[in-house]
């Protein structure tokens, strides 16, 4: 290896990383992309149609989602191969959820912890609250975030971990 190589291995080893964005900075960027934090903060009632497809089961179905700001939810799921309707609803306090096997029940604390969290209507806007363990990383050069959180309702030994990937377009 000649001198100048090791030169460049030894300039290289030294040098600082390149400066990523924060976890705030991507955060900051995901809301400029929705519109703004006031642009959100104006909406406070949502409706939603479409169909569902789910691969696993080779079925398809229509959903109809209801939302109010803050807490208030509800989902129909129309899937005529799994027997019916299925429902989730969230009042702010409670949930229920309702489907043809076991008809309507009240959400135990785990389900109801879960929902609240994946199903608050500002819920892009509080990623960092509703996620406090996020996790920095570079793939290939491109900053994402991992965000991982555990129910609280649950011992943290044995409840599933939600982790969601995000991988933010962020141009300087």
């Amino acid at each position: 290896m000649s001198y100048p190589r090791l030169w460049l291995l030894a300039l290289l080893g030294t040098a600082p990383a390149l400066a990523q964005p924060s976890i705030d900075q991507i955060l900051e960027k995901y809301t400029e992309a929705l519109g703004g934090r006031a642009a959100c903060e104006k909406v406070t009632t949502r409706t939603m149609k479409g169909t569902v497809t789910i691969p696993d089961d080779n079925v398809t179905g229509t959903a109809q989602v209801y939302a109010a700001a803050p807490e208030r939810y509800r989902v129909t799921l129309d899937v005529p191969e799994w027997g019916g309707q299925i429902e989730t609803v969230l009042d702010g306090e409670n949930g229920w959820q309702k489907n043809p096997d076991s008809g309507v029940h009240a959400m135990s604390r785990a389900d109801l912890a879960n929902a609240r969290r994946d199903y608050h209507f500002y819920r892009e806007l509080r990623l960092k609250e509703l996620f406090p363990k996020m996790d920095e990383r570079l793939r290939s050069g491109t900053p994402f975030l991992i965000l991982q959180t555990r129910s609280s309702a649950l011992r943290p030994a044995t409840s599933p971990v939600t982790t969601i990937t995000v991988t933010p377009k962020i141009s300087h």
